[in-house]
């Protein structure tokens, strides 16, 4: 689905769109780091200000039990 989407044809679009994905091995405390890093980077960044493109985003993590 994600490669699907970011086939969309347009280059200009595709410009617009990033996605990533993967998997991380995390220590728990490396864990809390990451969130910590990522909350204050999404914090700083959150009020407009003039110059700046809007970008929205969708971030998912989850622990995946491994088989």
């Amino acid at each position: 689905m994600l490669h699907a989407a970011s086939q969309c044809g347009e280059p200009e679009q595709q410009e617009d769109l990033q996605f990533l994905f993967g998997a991380l091995h995390l220590k728990p405390e490396e864990r809390a780091e990451l969130l910590g890093l990522i909350d204050g980077y999404l914090r700083t960044h959150s009020v407009p200000e003039g110059g700046v493109e809007h970008w929205e985003y969708v971030l998912m993590a989850y622990r995946a039990d491994e088989e």
